[in-house]
């Protein structure tokens, strides 16, 4: 089953299966995410919702006050994405479907993932003229981590300049682990809050200004 949303300018087609966005077109042109069944982006995650943690955990292993929580291991020693039954790999519930407006749902129950809680997670995604906004809540019945991300990769064509508004980045280690550190992008190559040429070879977290730190 495939759900769109629309204004006269952008349209944005989902599937229940991983939440996952399939295309989404400006102005009746070429889909802007990279085509989410080539086998290269399938298997990077291409278009799905990940969590409950997204990223990488070292050895799987979650502490949450005096517990050792432990997440499967898919990616050698450590956990990527959550594991092989992450939210990608799960139906959502339609619990909303207009013309511009799309909300699926999902419930994880205590121990999914490795995790404690009953997760009750929803993303809304909504289109007004050219702009796609995508909106995750989630609600916890115990303590528990939630690092949501909607992965799609995108097609940027012949545009070869970046522009994010982020003071900060969290550096990694040779795992691709975030070390634990809040750096200043300033005199990096993660300095993009300018426009400048495409960074390559970046496989990192970028902290967006005004974020919550809670």
């Amino acid at each position: 089953m495939t759900l769109t949303i629309a204004s006269n300018r952008l349209s944005a087609t989902f599937e229940p299966f991983g939440a996952r966005m399939r295309a989404l077109h400006l102005d009746g042109g070429p889909n802007l995410i990279l085509d989410s069944d080539a086998p290269a982006f399938a298997e990077a995650y291409g278009g799905f919702m990940i969590g409950p943690l997204a990223n990488r955990v070292r050895g799987g292993v979650v502490r949450i006050g005096d517990s050792n929580h432990q997440m499967p291991r898919n990616e050698g020693e450590n956990c990527l994405h959550s594991g092989p039954d992450g939210l990608h790999t799960r139906n959502w519930t339609v619990a909303q479907h207009d013309t511009d407006h799309l909300v699926l749902e999902i419930v994880l129950p205590d121990g999914a993932c490795g995790l404690p809680g009953t997760r009750r997670i929803t993303a809304t995604f909504t289109i007004a003229d050219t702009q796609l906004a995508v909106t995750l809540h989630a609600v916890t019945d115990a303590p528990t981590p939630i690092n949501l991300a909607h992965h799609p990769y995108w097609a940027l064509g012949g545009i070869d300049t970046l522009q994010v508004e982020a003071d900060h980045y969290l550096p990694v280690d040779n795992q691709t682990l975030p070390t634990g550190e809040v750096a200043p992008v300033a005199g990096t190559d993660f300095d993009v809050r300018a426009p400048r040429p495409f960074p390559r070879d970046i496989d990192h977290n970028l902290c967006l200004n005004g974020g919550r730190s809670a």
